[in-house]
């Protein structure tokens, strides 16, 4: 019973971990596309925080940073691993970015 209740907890924590990388993802592609057309990094920061906080837990998007790079914007997302507080301080880390045309 034990080993089961093991391998159901292992199967939930891995699916909640990708889903809060998806939403990091696609929040952080997204921030960096608004971000290089109004060409502003706080502006990239604050929809990819946006769009992070009406799906998850504000906690996911407190670590979200972006800077102009010479080719255009960069924004990266840390976020805390769902399920894995037992483990420590387990970050999934994501990066997006977008090119000026």
């Amino acid at each position: 019973m034990g080993l089961l209740l093991m391998v159901v907890y292992t199967l939930i924590a891995a699916a909640l971990s990708w889903y809060v990388h998806a939403i990091a993802t696609d929040s952080a592609m997204e921030g960096a596309r608004v971000g290089i057309a109004a060409g502003s990094a706080s502006v990239a920061e604050a929809r990819t925080r946006d769009l992070m906080t009406t799906t998850l837990s504000p906690t996911y998007a407190q670590n979200v940073s972006a800077h102009l790079t010479t080719s255009g914007i960069e924004v990266i997302v840390r976020s805390p691993v769902p399920g894995a507080g037992f483990l420590g301080k387990n970050m999934i880390e994501v990066r997006a970015s977008a090119l000026r045309e």
